[in-house]
């Protein structure tokens, strides 16, 4: 504006405008990712940048005036007072963090990641449960995104599970792993040479209570708690001693190559990330989606595909599965309908895409387009 006043108060005022159109519920935004695409998310974020424009021009109104009249003293009062009346009317009791719950909690997590810290060797893997992805994770009853990372945070001297970067390797790994019956889950982490297991209870409608009974029977041992009887932590490395003590060291490669797939797999464009009950676990998708399979491995490897299908309707609709790799088309329902295929999976990375005609599930609570549903989703080797 070449110190024009008015010229910035123009500047700023189209500059508002213009925000509140790109940030609006239905606005350009919105229209943007309806019309040319839906990665960019969160436009109302742009609120930061309106409430600047809004602050500068009030800087400068209170500037032109004080040049008028010459009353600094008012101009100082005019800016205590915007400030007063912005921070009464953006603080609240109900702001207020509780901050004693919050250092009993920090002392509880401290002291129990110390506790593994001294149980464990340097450097020893823990692997934490449930795996969820990184970052924007779906929330699990009270687990939030990103608590899991307490481990990682209180820690200096070990290696943890979580974060693993969603789409990269060490995250199609966890995920498949996590999924096993308890026993089978555990020998495939001693094999891989985790030195623990990490719980999180608050994920669990039980608070965890099977999963660490499957556990213990498992290793023979239980548990350590933290204070706030929130995490768990199980010693495996006495049970991963016995699974290794009987396998010679090319049976133990063997067995390592083994439970570190050679296929990888990635849900994406139209398929969520991973849901789960105590029954169940499932991925719901839109009327499309894919499945990538990655084999990195250096030569084609033969695996079967394991899962069922269902929508959330009971009429008949049609589910197409087309891949580089096979082709099949099912009549699926809210029941759900087994699928089994055994697939010889080239070196690289192929897709098998998903689409369905059934009429989306209606919820109040849940923004997305569902409209059917992956579930328990197994990828075996069958060499």
């Amino acid at each position: 504006s070449d110190g024009d006043p008015e010229g910035l108060l123009d500047i700023l005022s189209q500059l508002t405008i213009a925000s509140f159109l790109l940030g609006t519920i239905g606005g350009i935004g919105a229209l943007f990712s309806f019309f040319v695409s839906p990665q960019i998310r969160s436009y109302n974020r742009i609120s930061i940048f309106i409430g600047f424009y809004c602050f500068l021009a009030l800087a400068v109104l209170f500037d032109g005036w004080a040049q008028r009249v010459n009353r600094q003293m008012f101009v100082y009062v005019g800016l205590a007072l915007v400030l007063g009346i912005g921070m009464f009317d953006q603080t609240s009791e109900k702001f207020r963090p509780d901050y004693a719950a919050l250092r009993d909690e920090y002392s509880s997590d401290e002291g129990f990641v110390q506790a593994v810290e001294e149980i464990l060797p340097a450097d020893a893997m823990v692997f934490q449960l449930p795996v969820v992805k990184f970052p924007d994770a779906v929330a699990r009853e009270r687990m939030k995104d990103y608590d899991l990372l307490k481990g990682y945070l209180h820690s200096r001297r070990l290696r943890w599970s979580y974060p693993a970067m969603k789409g990269q390797a060490s995250d199609f790994w966890l995920e498949p792993v996590a999924l096993q019956p308890v026993d089978v889950m555990a020998e495939h982490l001693a094999l891989a040479g985790f030195g623990g297991v990490y719980i999180d209870r608050y994920a669990y409608p039980d608070k965890a209570a099977k999963l660490e009974a499957a556990f213990a029977q498992t290793f023979g041992a239980q548990p350590i708690i933290s204070a706030d009887q929130r995490l768990s932590f199980f010693d495996m490395r006495a049970y991963a001693e016995q699974v290794r003590s009987h396998l010679t060291p090319e049976e133990l490669a063997k067995r390592r190559d083994a439970v570190n797939p050679a296929v990888s797999v990635a849900w994406q464009n139209g398929c969520g990330d991973i849901e789960e009950s105590p029954e169940d676990n499932w991925h719901w998708c839109t009327d499309t989606g894919e499945l990538r399979l990655n084999n990195n491995s250096g030569r084609e490897r033969k695996v079967i595909l394991e899962m069922s299908f269902r929508t959330g309707q009971p009429v008949p609709a049609t589910l197409h599965l087309e891949s580089p790799l096979f082709s099949e088309t099912l009549q699926v329902t809210n029941q759900s309908l087994p699928f089994s295929k055994t697939v010889t999976v080239p070196q690289g990375s192929h897709v098998l895409k998903f689409a369905c005609n059934a009429a989306p599930v209606v919820t109040s609570d849940d923004p997305r387009k569902l409209v059917f549903q992956v579930v328990n989703f197994r990828l075996k080797s069958n060499e």
